[in-house]
């Protein structure tokens, strides 16, 4: 995302001017900058494609209610990715320092939870019709979770 064309980026959304853009190194699975505009912070994420970006923003839809995720921002003509020579972007709120450093900070039954509402939310979405395999499938999890607990009981 080097030589980005900032002034465009600013001009297709209701976020002011671009004052600073730093690259993330959090993020492991798309290319991600930090916007710091004149309303406020917001992430800018390079995406495989549009199936991805409407994956993206379906999933968004239907954790919105429940605010178990940034917002996608949509452009000034209501589309929720834009397109910057061959590659697509989305931008999203930015939401500072919601991951803990420590896991012993963590709240096991409050990540529960989340995770259950997560799941509930996004359960009648067909992310394979989406071109999305569900990475984090509850069934899968419950698998992969009893198959080691069954193994460590054995010994």
């Amino acid at each position: 995302m080097i030589n980005m064309d900032l002034r465009y980026i600013a001009s297709q959304y209701v976020m002011g001017e671009i004052m600073n853009c730093t690259t993330m190194q959090q993020g492991t699975s798309s290319t991600a900058m930090l916007l710091q505009t004149t309303s406020g912070s917001y992430v800018l994420r390079q995406l495989r494609d549009e199936r991805q970006a409407l994956a993206e923003y379906e999933v968004y839809q239907a954790l919105a209610p429940a605010k178990l995720s940034p917002s996608i921002q949509c452009t000034k003509e209501g589309l929720s990715y834009i397109t910057l020579g061959h590659m697509i972007y989305n931008v999203q709120t930015y939401i500072d320092k919601v991951v803990p450093q420590h896991s012993l900070s963590l709240n096991y039954v409050e990540l529960g939870e989340v995770i259950a509402r997560f799941h509930q939310r996004i359960m009648h979405l067909d992310m394979t019709r989406l071109g999305q395999e569900d990475r984090f499938a509850l069934a899968l999890l419950w698998e992969a979770v009893s198959g080691k607990c069954w193994i460590h009981h054995q010994r």
